[in-house]
């Protein structure tokens, strides 16, 4: 006769089960969170290096296509040609950049003559970038002509932009200003093919309601002091410090509040500190912080 399991011998399997049962379901539930610990933990690390890389990438880049040669020779700090512009302190930095890909030299005419207050169109020798970065008829947005003169040597002009048309290659402009300060008059002749780029402008700061890094573009620069602004995009989350050190070629100190002291700016330090975007099994939420200095390349010609 077959005997089958009896109700103890059920009930201590089935509790056996349970228990082991539970024990591979608490260090699944262990293993999980520690897992999203640290995940949590890398996200927060990766989105601290990438916010100040790209700050630091921004900075060591500003000035690009901006005629600071030109300008070194100048009596006086020009306000249109400085690299660190007005408004930035210690959470907030706006620089004047240029996009490569929209400089070009201009092919004729031959001399190109610029005089303040009048509009001309050059032909370059690729229009493509400038008008893929501001369109056909952007409002606000200047470019920079920029070379050896035939009067004074190394002199840059700046003009409103009217018009770009790609196929032809033309640029219509309107020059309202020269330099440098003490050089150049209103009028600037470059007897060979000058440069030409676009002035472009890019801000990074704190964002203090929402916690974040936020980063920016100028989309008028009329009032070279103090551009209109674009909506900015959010570069990093859950931000607890956002630190800027401005410093000379010697080292000291700089408190960037004037064009004097602006445009004696070197190099700049970052600092950035970020949290965890949630807190972690043991209801703690770390910050890992960093510290980066960058050289603006750009200022080594003075």
């Amino acid at each position: 006769m077959q005997k089958g399991f009896t109700l103890l011998e059920i009930l201590v399997s089935i509790s056996i089960t349970l228990v082991l049962g539970a024990a591979v379901f608490q260090l699944f539930q262990q293993n999980e969170r520690v897992f999203s610990d640290q995940n949590l933990v890398t996200e927060m690390q990766q989105a601290a290096r990438a916010g100040i890389f790209q700050a630091a990438d921004e900075i060591r880049m500003a000035g690009q296509g901006v005629p600071i040669y030109a300008q070194s020779y100048g009596e006086a700090p020009s306000e249109e040609t400085v690299v660190i512009l007005s408004g930035s302190s210690s959470t907030r930095i706006n620089l004047r950049v240029s996009l490569s890909p929209a400089e070009s030299f201009v092919t004729l005419p031959r001399p190109v003559a610029l005089t303040v207050g009048n509009t001309s169109t050059v032909t370059v020798d690729d229009a493509t970038g400038l008008y893929d970065a501001v369109g056909g008829g952007p409002a606000g947005r200047f470019v920079y002509f920029w070379g050896d003169s035939s009067t004074t040597g190394w002199q840059w002009s700046r003009a409103l932009i009217r018009s770009i048309a790609p196929s032809s290659r033309n640029v219509n402009v309107t020059a309202v200003s020269s330099g440098p300060a003490g050089v150049a008059g209103g009028a600037v002749q470059y007897p060979d093919a000058p440069a030409i780029s676009l002035e472009e402008a890019v801000a990074l700061f704190y964002d203090n309601s929402t916690g974040s890094v936020r980063r920016t573009t100028a989309t008028n620069m009329t009032d070279p002091v103090h551009p209109v602004w674009s909506p900015a995009n959010e570069l990093v989350s859950n931000v607890r410090l956002l630190h800027f050190d401005y410093f000379d070629h010697f080292g000291n100190s700089i408190n960037p509040d004037s064009l004097t002291e602006r445009v004696s700016v070197a190099s700049v330090e970052i600092r950035l500190a970020v949290q965890t975007a949630q807190d972690l099994r043991n209801k703690s939420r770390p910050v890992f912080a960093l510290s980066v200095r960058t050289n603006i390349r750009s200022s080594r010609i003075h």
